[in-house]
């Protein structure tokens, strides 16, 4: 395995993770999950059981109609959301159950259960390897007991080696 140069190679997930995290309850309404993340400008949030143990993560792709996820796969041009498109936040507007208002969903039924985390003391480079390796925008950072403590974001990589490539020798 490879490490990284400098400063950048001492990082580990606590050094670079957001530590305050919105969270969603696994028996949480999807409907009112979805207007939190859209809310938030999120596109997915780990999910936790009332002991504040990570359970899952809800991201805007478990929450499509499957005509629509469909379309997203199929068609390039397509986008997820970005904070720089005023439009791309429509995509919420496939949000499975949002248009039925006879039929509740929980984000328990949605959710992705088989979730990859890291602890802690990971290294950055291992982190960013797993995120790579599994195409993930965000990874929870767990204590171990299991508690979820922060999430590393494609961001918060980024920023990692633009402020250690900016900080003097």
């Amino acid at each position: 395995m490879s490490s990284l140069p400098g400063r950048l190679g001492t990082l580990v997930a606590r050094d670079v993770m957001t530590p305050n995290v919105l969270v969603l309850n696994a028996g949480d309404d999807l409907d009112a999950a979805v207007a939190l993340l859209k809310e938030h400008h999120l596109t997915g949030a780990p999910v936790i059981d009332p002991e504040g143990r990570l359970v899952g993560v809800l991201s805007l792709a478990d929450t499509l109609e499957p005509a629509a996820a469909r379309r997203f796969d199929e068609e390039p041009r397509l986008q997820f959301p970005s904070g720089s498109d005023p439009d791309a936040w429509r995509v919420y507007e496939h949000v499975v159950g949002l248009h039925d208002s006879g039929k509740k969903r929980l984000v328990s039924q949605c959710m992705s259960k088989d979730v990859a985390s890291v602890g802690e003391e990971v290294a950055l480079i291992d982190v960013a390897r797993q995120m790579c390796g599994g195409h993930w925008h965000r990874v929870p950072v767990v204590r171990h007991d299991g508690q979820l403590c922060g999430i590393v974001s494609t961001m918060d990589v980024l920023a990692a080696l633009v402020n250690t490539a900016e900080e003097p020798d």
